[in-house]
């Protein structure tokens, strides 16, 4: 989500910061500016989170959009392509964005912090604008003239002869995030409080708790089993929970408040894995193609910064005490020895289960009436015994109806 914050009249900003190394990024728009600031993206999803958003993402697209999270719960999406070539105005280049995403347009940000936190998508790229904290510093691509980044410096060039050569040459383009799972953003549950001393947990050493939507369930840190190595890194496609306790899945996380728990709870020590997953025989990408294990949606997802990234097969999924989601592999030596243990999950059930059944005495098929009952030997006889409802129960006593039927059964 992109919060535009009003800083002056004649300019909205929008602040980030990169926890990991403290430093700030400013983005900056000024609604006078020209037509390369026509088609701001447009905030469509208040109160969105960082873990519940997600980036576009296109299987014929190679390079993907990254969720840069910043100052006061602002953050965007930011995303790189390649530079076309013979390029004759600006219009061309906010074309080119929207061809990697419709609403997407040249990035725009402030070029006097240290914009290298962005790595790779910053050099030899292209963008809207460059902003600095000295008015006359400002830079803005429009007509023939385009704001390059190179070499860590700031500069203006011409479109037509930049794009004369394209190879190795970009445009980083930016876009509000979306939600990734739509139920869940529009259909938030109220938080409601069980009565837990209404349920248990099947087995020992579970944990009983209620998060999200206060539907209850049980946690257990469990110890990942040896796997022969070719299967290491399924340890969740396989569900290695249930295997060690059974009813249970590798674990799926779903609201802020139970993945604190999870954090504080199971990681004070080491890292442990949970059931997100990309499927060994299955394609992988940012967003679309992971799944959870108990195959609830993927509608919570904390990813650390530039995670996932596909370092090496990276097909699961831990979090530390100190760092948020990781794609890794767990059948490479030094990533799949880094956890341990996995975290199981299972639903808790209710200690006082209804005893009441419900029988019903006729039922149809095909248009026909037909009626419960039961064949039982009587004195050497087959008797069918239909079954009557009387008080949604069945009736505890058919002695003298099976004398009475004795006459009419088959022998």
């Amino acid at each position: 989500m992109l919060n535009f914050i009003e800083s002056s009249p004649s300019t909205v900003m929008i602040a980030m910061v990169d926890i990991k190394i403290g430093v700030v990024f400013v983005f900056a728009f000024h609604p006078p500016f020209t037509s390369a600031d026509s088609g701001l993206p447009e905030n469509k999803y208040p109160g969105l989170t960082l873990a519940e958003a997600r980036c576009p993402e296109s299987a014929r697209d190679e390079d993907y959009w990254y969720i840069i999270p910043g100052f006061s719960n602002t953050f965007g999406c930011f995303g790189r392509r390649n530079l076309p070539a013979n390029l004759r105005k600006f219009e061309e280049v906010e074309n080119a964005c929207r061809e990697k995403y419709k609403d997407a347009i040249p990035a725009r940000f402030r070029t006097d912090y240290n914009y290298g936190h962005y790595g790779d998508l910053t050099e030899n790229a292209i963008i809207g604008a460059s902003f600095t904290g000295d008015d006359n510093e400002t830079k803005i691509s429009s007509g023939v003239s385009a704001v390059y980044l190179y070499n860590g410096q700031v500069e203006y060039v011409n479109l037509e002869t930049l794009s004369a050569d394209p190879s190795g040459k970009y445009i980083l383009c930016m876009t509000p995030p979306y939600p990734r799972f739509m139920h869940s953003y529009y259909n938030k549950p109220l938080p409601l409080q069980p009565n837990l001393s209404e349920y248990t947990c099947e087995g020992d050493e579970w944990d009983l708790k209620s998060f999200c939507d206060g539907t209850p369930f049980c946690y257990k840190k469990v110890q990942i089993p040896e796997f022969p190595q070719k299967f290491r890194n399924m340890v969740a496609e396989f569900n290695v929970c249930g295997m060690e306790e059974p009813n249970s899945f590798v674990a799926s996380v779903h609201c802020q408040e139970e993945y604190n728990y999870m954090k504080s709870t199971y990681t004070t020590k080491n890292a442990i894995q949970i059931g997100l997953h990309v499927p060994a025989r299955g394609p992988w990408n940012k967003a679309d193609s992971w799944q959870n294990t108990d195959g609830t949606p993927i509608d919570f997802a904390p990813w650390q910064l530039w995670e996932p990234n596909n370092g090496y097969d990276e097909r699961n999924v831990y979090f530390g005490n100190d760092m948020d989601l990781i794609d890794f592999n767990g059948g490479h030596g030094a990533l799949g020895g880094y956890t341990k243990h996995v975290l199981c999950k299972k639903a808790a059930v209710k200690t006082d289960l209804s005893k009441e059944v419900n029988y019903y005495d006729v039922f149809k098929v095909k248009g026909k009436m037909c009626r419960f009952g039961l064949f039982v030997v009587y004195q050497d006889f087959l008797v069918y015994v239909p079954f009557f409802r009387k008080s949604n129960t069945l009736e505890s006593s058919m002695s003298d109806k099976l004398k009475s039927l004795a006459d009419h059964s088959v022998r």
